[in-house]
């Protein structure tokens, strides 16, 4: 038997005459925002004081950061500003007593001079309160409450420039002596507390 059909040839398919037309720059007309800055290769690339300020969430967010540094940056001024400058082993040392809540915190604030030597390591700090005028002869004679009345603890001095030490002192009162020792120096000062 004969076949009466007609193969089509492989190089001729029915879909050869069809020309299809593409038009990127149509089609990106069309597209969203995202996908143009996607194919310009600008997608990703945010600015930082646009989302900073984009919502308002955010802004009272930086608002709530920046006025928290002030209060912070003010208070440690005020503190530094009532408190006593000490130069010992080169550093400059600003002491300051200040109240947080309901405890007495020594506040130490190291800078190290420009050029120079400066010493770094351990620093002994021993803080006793000034002598109560209303305390009997015999029990400021007898010594019984000298132990009590005495805290110590030990800072490390770095090669940094500045440093910030705080400790809590286990006292209540408003004047107080605090020495300051190194293997070659020693410093007394007299603080009150600040407000």
């Amino acid at each position: 038997m004969a076949e009466t059909e007609n193969p089509v040839p492989k190089n001729n398919s029915p879909y050869n005459d069809t020309v299809f037309h593409y038009s990127r720059e149509h089609r990106l007309e069309r597209a969203s925002a995202d996908v143009r800055s996607l194919n310009e290769g600008t997608y990703g690339r945010t600015n930082v004081f646009k989302s900073l300020f984009a919502a308002r969430g955010n802004r009272f967010v930086l608002a709530a950061v920046v006025l928290l540094i002030a209060f912070g940056l003010s208070r440690f001024a005020s503190g530094a500003q009532q408190g006593q400058s000490v130069k010992i082993g080169g550093n400059t040392v600003i002491a300051t007593i200040f109240p947080l809540e309901e405890t007495l915190i020594l506040g130490l604030l190291k800078s190290a001079p420009e050029s120079g030597e400066l010493y770094t390591g351990a620093v002994d700090i021993v803080v006793r309160p000034s002598p109560n005028k209303t305390r009997t002869n015999d029990a400021a004679s007898s010594g019984e409450d000298a132990a009590h009345d005495e805290f110590s603890h030990r800072v490390y001095f770095t090669l940094v420039d500045a440093e910030s030490f705080q400790v809590s002192l286990p006292f209540e009162g408003t004047d107080f002596f605090v020495m300051l020792q190194t293997e070659h120096e020693q410093r007394t000062i007299r603080l009150k507390v600040g407000k």
